[in-house]
């Protein structure tokens, strides 16, 4: 396995569904703004308001990043959950061989500095955001 590779695509499937969340209701033009659409009725043409609703149902920015915070941070846990039994299965199955055993230990290991990582980082933006909001 091409561990370089593997980790190239899964980087960029998290950015893609990121930016589309982030980007997407700009990208498909729903500002909830009225569009004037023009309809001919007769010899007259009657310009009738076309409202656009919003996707995502979020009003403003913060709403918005903490909604992708809160999905991405719901990803991570469940990647770690599986990554916790990956390891105790490798553990498990390892039946003596020291090799795999070091293996199932530094997955787990890995898993876990990976979470507080994730963990430290989500209350640093926090405390940041909110020293900078003042909310």
């Amino acid at each position: 396995m091409d561990y370089k590779k593997i980790t190239f695509k899964i980087n960029l499937l998290i950015l893609t569904v990121v930016w589309f969340l982030a980007f997407g209701s700009v990208a498909l033009g729903a500002t909830g703004d009225a569009v004037l659409q023009p309809t001919k009725t007769g010899d007259a043409v009657q310009v009738q308001p076309v409202t656009l609703s919003n996707p995502l149902g979020v009003s403003d920015i913060n709403t918005l990043a903490a909604t992708i915070i809160n999905n991405i941070l719901g990803f991570v846990g469940t990647i770690s959950l599986l990554l916790f039994i990956y390891g105790g299965l490798v553990l498990m199955t390892s039946a003596g061989v020291s090799a795999k055993i070091e293996t199932g230990k530094n997955i787990i290991v890995y898993a876990v500095v990976g979470m507080a990582i994730v963990f430290t980082s989500y209350i640093l933006v926090k405390f940041v955001i909110q020293g900078i909001t003042g909310a």
